[in-house]
């Protein structure tokens, strides 16, 4: 019997964002899947008996426009109604109608047929935080027609009745800001106050009603910060559903937002990094992974095996990339009160007959980091980490003043004027690394892990280099 699987990714931009930013890291997903996958969308394959192959693999991957450039500027409501009515559209109109329409004769109308659809989501920046209310939407109640389904996955599976599971399987942030963008007010060095100040100053003028839910200001009393409603316990436990929840942020020079923002933690490591050596000579314009943290057991071993080796992510990891413990959030919680409660000891906040808030309900308290660049709500901090999450560390240091353009290049979006051979050589690296990431969570997901590996492509590219150079020598 065929079994089939459908790979469904959702790529949602950023603010001021549009369908291209995700150009890149889409291609590169789909020519991987396709590389592993010639039984795939166009091709057939038999195997070595003569058969045809038990599982079909197909990719589908649509990149957001809906909320394009100012249009992310709107109310947050309005750019998550928006999101979800596209998101509709992708798998409905597009995914499973033209994968319907090309395989339902091939296939005897799926008659005995057992189709899987894999749904994963990736989002960049203020994209990250649209993913987060776009999974909401789906696992909500959905009603069509007047008829009301428990999910909208669940309507999906009505529409179509030829699948017979949705799975969720990557939920993938590429520096998010999930603590929000709220400046602190410490005092620093003259660059770090002007960053400070840019960063307020398009938040509060620049970046619309949007801007408010970056610095928790979008809440009312009926009503609390988005920061803090998309925390609370109804959200989580729809991202653990979830198997494979990974942040990613640059240790250093993305502006917009900030690292300990990024990968939802206080402590910054930039300071002991440069240390040991983890980040890129401030000489040379280079990317690399510093440290990778929350793979455990089997999974840690399969992801050694896929991405964090030499061989796959080459020129990006290396012998001294660090796996380090996940972060201690308590801990952190615990130094960032001390911190801020030893400046107002003469508060009548701080009386010691006071009854202590539990980390969950300080809503309005706010620590900063370990280096004193984002301040955190304690609630939002202790709750987001109530579920697991795996973290990538990078350093992308592009050259010059082009380090400004960090946020928007390093996932793929090139912006700067011209061909600068440096620059595409470094983007080449983070976009194969996230795209590995996104298969290899496919691959682990849907059980076909022992079958096909990110290694296979490194192995079939060797073969064809060395084929090819004993050609040329003949």
């Amino acid at each position: 019997m065929v079994k089939i699987n459908l790979l469904c990714c959702y790529f949602v931009h950023g603010l001021d964002g549009c369908n291209k930013d995700f150009k890149n890291i889409h291609e590169k997903t789909k020519e991987i899947f396709n590389s592993l996958f010639k039984n795939g969308n166009e091709n057939e394959n038999e195997n070595e008996n003569g058969s045809e192959d038990e599982i079909k693999n197909y990719f589908y991957g649509y990149r957001s426009n809906d909320n394009a450039l100012l249009k992310t500027h709107a109310q947050f409501q309005t750019i998550i109604d928006k999101s979800f009515n596209e998101l509709q559209r992708f798998m409905e109109d597009i995914a499973l109608t033209n994968f319907q329409k090309d395989n339902e004769e091939k296939y005897n109308h799926f008659e005995n047929i057992e189709c899987n659809l894999y749904f994963s989501i990736i989002g960049h920046s203020l994209g990250g935080l649209i993913s987060r209310s776009v999974v909401k939407y789906i696992y909500s109640g959905f009603k069509k027609d007047d008829f009301e389904y428990a999910t909208y996955f669940e309507y999906l599976k009505k529409k179509f009745p030829f699948i017979t599971t949705i799975k969720p399987c990557t939920f993938l942030t590429l520096s998010t800001p999930h603590l929000g963008s709220l400046a602190c007010n410490e005092n620093g060095s003259i660059v770090k106050r002007t960053e400070k100040n840019m960063v307020r100053f398009y938040c509060n003028y620049f970046s619309g009603s949007i801007g408010k839910v970056f610095t928790y200001n979008d809440g009312n009393k009926d009503v609390k910060p988005t920061l803090i409603r998309l925390s609370q316990k109804g959200y989580m436990d729809i991202y653990e559903k979830f198997p494979n929840r990974t942040l990613i942020g640059c240790v250093r020079y993305d502006i917009p937002v900030k690292f300990c923002s990024a990968i939802a933690s206080l402590d910054h490591p930039v300071f002991e990094y440069e240390k040991e050596n983890l980040l890129i000579d401030k000489s040379k314009s280079d990317t690399r992974i510093c440290s990778y943290s929350g793979y455990e057991g089997k999974e840690l071993d399969y992801y050694q095996k896929e991405i964090f080796n030499e061989k796959v992510s080459e020129n990006m990891y290396y012998k001294d990339t660090k796996n380090v413990p996940p972060p201690n959030i308590d801990e952190q919680i615990k130094i960032g009160l001390e911190k801020i409660n030893s400046k107002k000891k003469d508060n009548k906040d701080n009386d010691e007959n006071q009854t202590p808030l539990k980390y969950e309900e300080m809503e309005d308290v706010f620590i900063p980091d370990t280096i004193n660049q984002v301040e955190s709500a304690v609630s939002v901090l202790k709750l987001f980490n109530k579920v697991s999450f795996r973290r990538i560390i990078i350093d992308f240091s592009l050259p010059n003043v082009a380090k400004l353009a960090t946020h928007a290049i390093y996932m793929g979006n090139v912006i700067t004027p011209g061909n600068i051979p440096v620059i595409n050589s470094m983007v080449a690296k983070t976009v194969k690394l996230f795209s590995d990431i996104i298969i290899a969570d496919y691959l682990l997901t849907s059980e076909q892990n022992n079958k096909y590996s990110l290694n296979d492509i490194i192995t079939k590219n060797e073969n064809n280099e060395n084929a090819e150079s004993n050609k040329n020598n003949e």
